[in-house]
């Protein structure tokens, strides 16, 4: 394979529309098809649960084998899925008894699963067990997240796999408050290495898969050049690592896969947009409408996890003390995860059932709906690496109200200074009403709302540019020194 026509292996736990729980799904399901475009061959692998999606497309059998630990052993299957369905190559590694359960990370009680560590060691050992195999087939590792952090490490490192040690590693971040950190009892999942190597393992007394990533890496990126800022002063204990490895970092900030975010085709509505912005948010709001008394006040909405990283907790109790005093908005909420937020989300659809509604589920068509209704984005994060739903929202003419971080201050700047929507400093009860309060007299001054509407559908959001970068960076790696 040469140098201009790099065949890359993304290692992932989500690829929409595969299997999504986050915006990594998003990430992994739309970049490869940009690649493409770029002059790189690229090829996703991850595991394969019990999805629906697994089962209904063609797809073949390439390998078997199995995984030798010391008192078991599991036998896994390596099937592919022709570049035609997603427009790249899926590899699904099908782990029977590990991988093989309806949900991605968490049981029937909202809890990780209890054998994580040996699923996800597993996962990556037949990954690199596979691809040793045959190590021409791929000339780059593409690595997301800390579900793939070790597979640096074994690639340098473990004899098994001598085959891919000379391969390079591009390792991306979504989110560095996950770690996978893992107990030394875990060594016992690893294959055998030389043990003096294994500080490149350990952070602060345990196995931590992200910190051995950040070290053993070739490249690393975070998903925005903001969230890059941050890290090498606010990461949770990593900051010495980010601070000492940030020669081989850079921030590409994610975009927008257009084939699926489409105003004017997307298959989730029953309105598109034609020739008038207008009437396109006018006809999805009233497709929203249903819950609320008075269907022409401006709406806001939430999607998302309800999770602390998300600031729901002080975006449900802004709303509230927003609506004691003034009713004068609707708001809809949808999305799930924390128990105590999702019965704090729907006490709260309780209590203000004229001007709230609390969906607690995953439901992508609605979200669609959703962006092309609503007037308002809410996007309170304590921390956001990138953020897509306010990409998602501007193609679709909702105004985004953020936080100013990570990649939401890329992506957002504040309306005072000519930017795309409106922009708070601190994750306060304060802050978020007072941001709900300057978005409310924007939307009385209509002119001004349509002209703001009309300038964020035209920002190109799209994958193209940050598609280029990686593959320039793919290629630099594969470039002889």
């Amino acid at each position: 394979m040469t140098q201009t026509t790099p065949r890359i292996l993304m290692a992932c736990s989500e690829c929409y529309p595969v299997a999504k729980v986050g915006g990594m799904a998003d990430v992994v399901g739309a970049l490869p098809k940009y690649l493409t475009r770029c002059g790189v061959i690229p090829s996703v692998v991850m595991p394969r649960y019990d999805l629906p999606w697994f089962y209904d497309h063609e797809h073949e059998l390439i390998h078997e084998g199995y995984l030798q630990y010391p008192h078991t052993v599991h036998p896994f299957r390596v099937i592919r899925y022709a570049p035609e369905i997603l427009g790249f190559e899926l590899i699904a590694i099908d782990l029977p008894g590990l991988f093989d359960r309806p949900s991605v990370y968490l049981d029937s009680n909202g809890e990780g699963y209890r054998d994580e560590p040996l699923r996800n060691i597993s996962f990556q050992r037949a990954i690199l067990q596979w691809w040793n195999s045959e190590p021409d087939r791929y000339d780059l590792l593409h690595s997301h997240d800390h579900m793939t952090g070790l597979m640096p490490f074994l690639m340098r490192h473990a004899y098994a796999y001598k085959g891919l040690s000379a391969k390079s590693v591009f390792f991306t971040i979504h989110n560095a408050l996950h770690r996978g950190r893992l107990s030394w009892s875990a060594m016992s999942l690893l294959p055998h290495f030389d043990t003096w190597q294994s500080g490149l393992l350990e952070w602060d007394d345990a196995i931590d898969s992200l910190a051995s990533a950040l070290r053993c890496s070739d490249k690393i990126n975070t998903v925005s050049p903001g969230y890059l800022e941050e890290l090498p002063a606010t990461s949770q204990g990593l900051e010495w690592i980010f601070q000492h490895e940030s020669h081989k970092m850079i921030g590409l900030l994610n975009g927008v896969d257009y084939e699926v975010w489409d105003p004017a085709s997307d298959k989730y509505l029953a309105y598109h947009m034609k020739k008038s912005l207008e009437q396109f948010k006018k006809k999805n709001k009233e497709a929203l409408m249903e819950s609320f008394e008075n269907p022409d006040l401006p709406l806001f909405i939430f999607i998302g996890r309800f999770a602390h990283q998300k600031g729901v907790d002080v975006m449900l109790r802004s709303i509230h003390e927003h609506l004691l005093v003034r009713q004068d908005a609707n708001f809809l909420i949808l999305g799930s995860g924390d128990k105590d937020l999702e019965y704090q989300a729907q006490n709260l659809a309780h209590t203000h059932g004229a001007h709230v509604s609390a969906l607690v589920d995953y439901n992508e068509e609605l979200s669609h709906i959703m962006y092309a209704g609503a007037d308002f984005l809410l996007m309170p994060s304590r921390v956001e690496p990138c953020g897509l739903n306010q990409m998602f929202s501007m193609r679709y003419g909702t105004v985004p109200i953020v936080h100013h971080t990570g990649g939401l201050k890329d992506t957002v700047p504040d309306i005072s200074v000519g930017g795309n929507g409106i922009s708070f400093t601190s994750v306060t009860t304060g802050d978020i009403m007072h941001a709900m309060h300057r978005a409310l007299e924007l939307y009385r001054d209509q002119p001004a709302m349509k002209s703001l509407r009309k300038k964020i559908t035209s920002i190109n959001l799209s994958w193209d540019a940050s598609a280029e970068a990686y593959a320039e960076e793919y290629r630099l790696l594969l470039s002889p020194t």
